[in-house]
């Protein structure tokens, strides 16, 4: 077998190299990597002056953007080489060991011919289109409500409520997924905990939520500062007159409890009760009752904390999950001055109801596989995990565990949520779409434990 063969054939670890936090590029990972796909390494380690054995951290003014680019590039690449043979793999491997030559050159300056290896295809270094991006959630069904049509921007936040949890779930990755995105798009990301609801008397130590959340957004490339994952509680604190240390530093308790009065006036008793009952059963809108009014009120200080944060910051777009549209679609109308932007996470249902707890929760691969004929939690998966990763990729690459014929795709436009779930999902239950490794793939992304170190 000749050495280039050889070394084509060994099994990728996928893993991010650079770290936008502290802005460091880890060159000696990257150089083991390296020296298990690429025979020539050894003679091309070193780079301009730097040593292999030391993390770079790059100075400001560095290309921070280009590196988080090609980092996301890399490890969207290195999941899918394993489950390559043959030719495909080789040349899929080839672009990997093409995208961490490129972060090399890009810390050292490099631009002599000391690194032989031919540039990023032209089609996967092409700048994104970020005024693609609302069609493109659009043509696979996510809903929003007064998003403007190009989603590129300098200014903003992308706001993300979440309820405080025991712990980090798959449905926070893949709302991470989402918003991946729209930070990429130049959206700053501000994480609201909700510590308020019924969660708030049962954890003990809030922290280790918030730590959870911190590392998954860390996992997936996404900047964090002091200020971008807070709790609810502490924009409402009763001993201080200002915001300190959170995005409201100029404003007063006086001004929050303002805008508390002004959204508290402009919404009635019985929409507010259908907004927190949702489309739930009988059961669960009795437990509701049961709970103290503090953990129905909740939604009242999102919706307060969002409008403050978008009257400070002139836009926002709020992640929030489906079934929460109703009462999102109504703040925007009453209070967004097209403002306000809203994209909703797809909701796990099953028929027209949502989905009950016991089959949302997912403990491991075979959990999965066993339950992706429950409802539309094949369709989900697919949509979060693998069609919103595929916006930093060349959409017209299938997926490796899809095998099914190229006049199929055409059949559908290209359209893979259309072609595999579609009448009555018989492509998602062809043969030629392998479940196995589709689930082995997706898990790696969707598992929150694997951002726990």
């Amino acid at each position: 077998m000749a050495l280039f063969d050889f070394f084509y054939r060994r099994n990728i670890k996928a893993k991010h190299y650079f770290n936008e936090t502290n802005r460091q590029l880890d060159l000696p990972k990257m150089g083991v990597q390296l020296s298990k796909v690429d025979s020539s390494l050894t003679a091309n380690i070193q780079v301009g002056e730097i040593q292999s054995h030391k993390k770079i951290t790059i100075p400001e003014g560095g290309d921070v953007n280009q590196l988080v680019k090609l980092d996301m590039m890399q490890y969207e690449i290195s999941q899918a080489i394993n489950t390559l043979n043959g030719i495909a793999k080789q040349e899929k491997t080839k672009e990997y060991v093409d995208i961490l030559f490129q972060m090399f050159k890009l810390v050292s300056g490099n631009t002599t011919d000391d690194v032989k290896k031919k540039s990023i295809d032209n089609d996967i270094a092409k700048e994104l289109d970020f005024s693609k991006l609302n069609k493109y959630l659009t043509d696979r069904g996510f809903k929003s409500n007064g998003l403007p049509n190009d989603l590129s921007t300098k200014e903003g936040y992308v706001i993300w409520p979440i309820t405080l949890q025991p712990s980090a779930t798959y449905i926070h990755t893949a709302q991470i997924q989402l918003i991946k995105l729209l930070v990429s798009a130049g959206w700053k990301l501000h994480v609201i905990i909700g510590d308020c609801g019924k969660h708030s008397t049962i954890v003990k130590d809030t922290s280790v939520f918030k730590k959870s959340i911190i590392s998954l957004l860390e996992k997936n490339s996404i900047a964090i500062n002091d200020n971008t994952v807070t709790f609810l509680s502490k924009y409402f604190k009763r001993d201080q007159d200002y915001m300190d240390n959170s995005l409201l530093q100029n404003v007063t308790s006086l001004q929050l409890l303002n805008t508390f009065h002004t959204v508290s006036d402009s919404v009635e008793w019985y929409n507010y009760w259908e907004f927190i009952t949702k489309s739930y059963n009988k059961t669960k809108r009795d437990e509701l009752k049961k709970r103290k009014i503090l953990s129905n009120l909740q939604p009242l200080l999102n919706w307060t904390l969002v409008v403050t944060i978008t009257k400070t910051y002139s836009k926002s777009i709020v992640v929030a999950g489906e079934d929460e549209q109703k009462q999102w679609d109504e703040i925007i109308k009453l209070h967004g001055n097209n403002r306000i932007g809203m994209i909703y996470i797809q909701e796990l249902k099953d028929g027209n109801n949502t989905m009950p707890q016991s089959d949302i929760g997912i403990g491991s691969e075979q959990d999965m596989l066993n339950k992706l004929s429950r409802g539309n939690m094949g369709q989900w998966l697919y949509n979060h995990f693998v069609e919103l990763p595929y916006f930093f990729k060349d959409t017209n690459v299938k997926p490796s565990f899809c095998k099914l014929s190229d006049d199929e795709c055409k059949k559908y436009g290209d359209n893979c949520i259309k072609c595999l779930f579609g009448d009555n999902k018989e492509n998602f239950c062809d043969a030629h779409f392998d479940k196995n490794t589709f689930v082995s793939e997706i898990y790696q992304i969707a598992n929150p434990a694997n951002s726990i170190t």
